[in-house]
């Protein structure tokens, strides 16, 4: 910590979009027990014309050094409030920013009490990291002008082939013999309902049309060295080593799907995931005639909170592709809560003969020997649902933690 440190807090009210939610006398409180702090603040808006000549007045009046902003985001305030610590004689990086709107007052709308707790906890990490700041001189230094994209699916690819077009060398790195990652394991995708083998071939062709993208498969990353803008990565490729050096990397590594061991009878064969479900398909190996799918098997709980926001979308379009395939197919899809970017396929899926039925946490579906027990909370009625095969939308561990959009059929 800086002996010399003395910390101005400036908390933003926003014009009410942020006090509305949270309280921002107590994060004033929280602010003021704090050693490292000198002053405390709250204001309408610091980062209006008024509100920045007013900082600038208090940084001489209370001889401050460091400043911590609590209100908007950075990516849009932070080059505003570093001419500000410029423009009072300070370093342009002499203050610290406390995203209290988007990360808090936004997104916690309806929790005020958490809101004003992960507010707090904000608070006081940006004044501890400020408490840390040294004034730097601005140096230029010499960087790499190349890539490396470790990871070759989709997102290493697309990855690659942006920053190629822009004139960038890449080196596309992928531990596999083949580039494409969870692609290759995909039948169909949505909305398009286009194979996952068209796109998969046409990135292919245009990874490798790209003169200044070397690919490297089979490929295993051995240590990184370096700090930003100059890095040296050490590579095994095909049993030989080399070494190459980038400006920038990028981690596409994918994610694993979770494997339901314990869950549902799951036993690969009559019991499998939405992974396994779309090579059956693939290898037009579907021939079931009572098909249930189980939705947030593995997510959703106290070990794994998340919604990982792909299995809903995923269940309804694979339930299509079976019905295409054996249009008297009978499909059930057991769900908590429905979650798409395109709520008209729950629509679509009921017309085409899709049945639904809603569980609770509480009351988990039963699988029993050639039936599923389940409680339906929209007929509040328990129900036995004859099955043949049983596919479980597992999530992935890495997903997203959004919670989801919330659908009651009539």
């Amino acid at each position: 910590m800086a002996k010399d440190a003395r910390i101005g807090v400036f908390i933003c009210r926003c014009g009410g979009k942020i006090d509305q939610f949270i309280d921002v006398e107590q994060l004033e409180k929280e602010a003021t027990i704090l050693s490292q702090v000198s002053a405390v603040y709250v204001m309408d808006f610091p980062c209006s014309i008024k509100g920045r000549e007013d900082i600038k007045k208090i940084i001489g009046e209370e001889k401050l050094n460091r400043l911590v902003i609590a209100g908007c985001t950075p990516r849009t305030h932070q080059k505003l409030f570093g001419s500000l610590c410029l423009e009072a004689g300070l370093s342009r990086f002499a203050f610290e920013m406390a995203n209290i709107r988007e990360q808090c007052a936004m997104v916690h709308k309806e929790n005020k009490s958490s809101a004003l707790e992960k507010a707090k906890a904000l608070l006081r990490m940006a004044i501890a990291k400020a408490s840390h700041i040294m004034p730097e001189n601005i140096r230029e230094v010499e960087i790499t002008p190349a890539a490396v994209v470790i990871g070759a699916g989709i997102a290493g690819m697309n990855a690659a082939l942006a920053l190629s077009r822009r004139g960038i060398p890449v080196s596309l790195v992928e531990r596999e013999r083949k580039m494409g990652g969870l692609l290759r394991s995909l039948y169909m995708l949505y909305p398009n309902f286009i194979k996952a083998s068209q796109l998969l071939k046409e990135l292919i062709n245009q990874v490798k049309a790209q003169l200044n993208i070397d690919v490297y498969l089979n490929a295993e990353v051995k240590n990184i060295n370096g700090y930003i803008g100059n890095y040296r990565i050490n590579l095994q490729s095909n049993g030989k080593e080399s070494t190459l050096n980038c400006g920038s990397i990028i981690v596409a590594t994918g994610a694993r799907i979770f494997e339901p061991e314990g869950l549902f009878n799951y036993d690969k064969k009559k019991v499998i995931t939405q992974l396994q479900l779309e090579k059956k398909l693939k290898d037009n190996k579907v021939d079931s005639n009572d098909v249930i799918m189980i939705q947030c098997v593995g997510c959703r709980n106290e070990e794994r909170p998340h919604c990982c926001r792909i299995c809903c979308l995923t269940a309804v379009k694979n339930a299509f592709l079976i019905k295409q395939k054996k249009p008297e197919a009978k499909i059930t899809l057991l769900f908590r809560d429905l979650q798409s970017e395109y709520l008209d396929i729950f629509s679509q899926a009921r017309e085409s003969g899709i049945n639904f039925s809603r569980y609770s946490p509480d009351k988990l579906p039963q699988v029993k020997a050639g039936k599923v027990e389940v409680y339906d909370l929209l007929s509040q009625k328990k129900r036995q649902i004859p099955y043949d095969l049983i596919v479980l939308s597992s999530t992935a561990p890495a997903a997203y933690k959004r919670c989801p959009v919330v659908v009651d059929f009539p």
